[in-house]
């Protein structure tokens, strides 16, 4: 029997990788149009009515909403200057300005449309590349930030688990409080000495260096390419990222932290904005939950599933109706629905003054400093 090879040049090779976006495409619609039709049976039978919506805001106390827009002022500004901070530790310093409207401008794009995660990753990519980064050093930077927040998303529901365990009525801390702050101080001792033993213990090294450490290892690239292609871009990733220093590290990963923290706090103004008095742990526990939705990738920004969510999750610790559905308007507002058009202002006026300009830097113009083993390749 004669076999036909498809090649990636013939017209059936090119229809078989077709269909498989063609298949995915039908899938995101199928799941967007289940979870619109669940969202429109559900609503109807939470939502408050109008009177009761109007008088939880006669009774705003608007110190609290203006205090829960400054929290999410900072958490932004915290996104900001994490992302500012690698940059400069991979060799590519911007002015802050500079990044905060690269920032609010990809938020913003994020947001707003189909694929906006992609759309904005690819914007924020190119406006690296147009302020000095190289390829490499713009996808390094990309690939930390992610990783960074979401690292430290769930260090912070680790630690916020582990307190909230320790300080409960038949917790270690209330059985034991002496033994518990002796191994608490013990376990940050060590920790604090393992970084310090770390940081002297790394050697300077320049960039050629760590380009020419890359030593063929065992990825498996014959008899699985895909795999053994990951694996080496993850043993690359690694290498690259030796020549950040221990203080970056540690910015980074605060700032990262601080961003979700500021965010949590923004809900927590939110609740007690509109007389919703849930303790911190409770807020806590429904900002986690609401995290946990909005990774799904389903609307632009989440619009419509976190709604759903949050006010799910108001509801069932215990809010009225109509509060829940205050605290869901109001923070929604403020971390989401203004910062569209915020962005997009940001981006017309950074175009109109030629700092979103996409083209690389010219070659006679000075070199930004860049990661030494960079390159465009």
């Amino acid at each position: 029997m004669t076999t036909i090879e498809l090649s990636p040049t013939t017209p059936a090779a090119r229809s078989a990788q077709g269909r498989q976006p063609f298949v995915r495409t039908g899938a995101r619609i199928a799941i967007t149009i289940t979870a619109v039709a669940a969202a429109a049976i559900w609503l109807p039978r939470t939502l408050p009515s109008v009177d009761a919506l109007r008088s939880t805001f006669e009774s705003v106390a608007w110190h609290w909403v203006l205090a829960a827009a400054l929290l999410q002022f900072g958490s932004i500004g915290m996104l900001v200057r994490q992302q500012r901070r690698l940059l400069r530790a991979l060799g590519t310093p911007i002015p802050l300005r500079r990044m905060a409207a690269i920032t609010y401008s990809s938020t913003a794009l994020a947001m707003s449309l189909p694929a906006g995660s992609a759309i904005s990753a690819g914007y924020t990519f190119r406006q690296f590349r147009a302020n000095g980064a190289s390829t490499r050093t713009a996808g390094l930077a990309l690939v930390l930030s992610g990783a960074l927040s979401v690292g430290s998303l769930v260090l912070l529901f680790g630690v916020g688990w582990a307190v909230a365990f320790a300080s409960g009525p038949d917790g270690p801390i209330a059985t034991h409080p002496v033994t518990t702050m002796v191994l608490a101080l013990a376990v940050a001792t060590l920790a604090i000495a393992g970084v310090r033993l770390a940081q002297r213990r790394r050697r300077t090294r320049t960039g050629s260096e760590l380009a020419t450490d890359r030593r063929p290892g065992p990825d498996g690239v014959g008899r699985h390419p895909t795999i053994g292609g990951i694996v080496r871009r993850i043993r690359d990733l690694v290498q690259d990222t030796r020549i950040v220093r221990a203080a970056d590290w540690q910015f980074a990963m605060g700032t990262s932290a601080g961003k979700w923290l500021l965010d949590a706090a923004c809900l927590y103004a939110c609740a007690h904005a509109v007389g919703a008095q849930l303790t911190v742990w409770e807020i806590i526990g429904v900002y986690l939950g609401v995290q946990i939705v909005r990774q799904i990738p389903l609307t632009p920004g989440g619009i419509g599933l976190v709604e759903v969510a949050l006010m799910t999750a108001l509801v069932t610790a215990g809010v009225a109706a109509g509060p829940a559905a205050a605290v869901t308007l109001v923070y929604r507002l403020l971390a989401a629905w203004a910062l569209i058009p915020v962005g997009y202002v940001v981006l017309l006026v950074a175009r109109r003054y030629a700092v979103n300009d996409w083209s690389p830097p010219a070659k006679s113009s000075p070199a930004k400093p860049s990661l030494p083993f960079d390159g465009d390749s």
